[in-house]
């Protein structure tokens, strides 16, 4: 907070329709992953309230997202955030914690970001998996880990430098479009349906 200084932050409310259109975009691109708990919202009891759980952990990330926003905006200001690759990395640095007990605190930024990264593909590979083996229940679970795990490998070897690996995450981004609204919806209207013909 001794960081951020407020003037950074105006003047607010100014930008256009259009250019905050433009900024949706790349922010639903961070804010995707959150169809996986589609995926496992049928495993649970019924007696859990998935859709109230969901809802406040997706409005955590949400809130998380938009601190970190403010605050990158009030410590660098808007055009120098916009030089930085990476504004939460820099604000991580920027931490000094009372008793310089933790000199370098993006370290422990760092170990968090890789669980994180490694959690969310864990449950990427579990849902593809079991998708894959209710489709195709032939090589198995095991069998379709031995198929997937090479693949994704030489996938992330592909990109050579740091723009190569940004237009493969644009990319996967635009599949996460159609893993979280598309798919989604389509097998809504599809159930709607097959409910609509089974009653008539």
């Amino acid at each position: 907070m001794q960081l951020v200084d407020v003037e950074n932050l105006k003047p607010m409310l100014i930008t256009g329709p259009a250019r905050l259109a433009v900024g949706t975009k790349d922010v639903t691109f961070a804010l995707l992953g959150f169809e996986v708990l589609l995926f496992y919202a049928p495993l649970l009891r019924p007696a859990v309230r998935t859709e109230k759980a969901m809802l406040i952990g997706i409005a955590i990330s949400v809130a998380m997202y938009l601190a970190t926003y403010i605050y990158a905006i009030g410590i660098f200001t808007s055009k120098g955030t916009e030089q930085i690759i990476y504004p939460t990395v820099e604000i991580a640095k920027e931490v000094r914690l009372p008793g310089q007990f933790f000199e370098r605190l993006e370290s422990i930024f760092f170990t968090v970001w890789i669980m994180t990264i490694f959690n969310t593909s864990s449950m990427a590979m579990e849902a593809s998996v079991s998708c894959l083996k209710a489709v195709f229940p032939k090589p198995g679970k095991r069998g379709w880990i031995w198929i997937l795990c090479p693949a994704a490998y030489l996938l992330s070897l592909l990109p050579k430098n740091e723009p190569q690996y940004d237009q493969l995450g644009t990319i996967v981004s635009y599949i996460g479009y159609g893993t979280a609204a598309l798919i989604p919806i389509g097998l809504l209207l599809l159930a709607r349906m097959k409910g609509v013909a089974k009653d008539g």
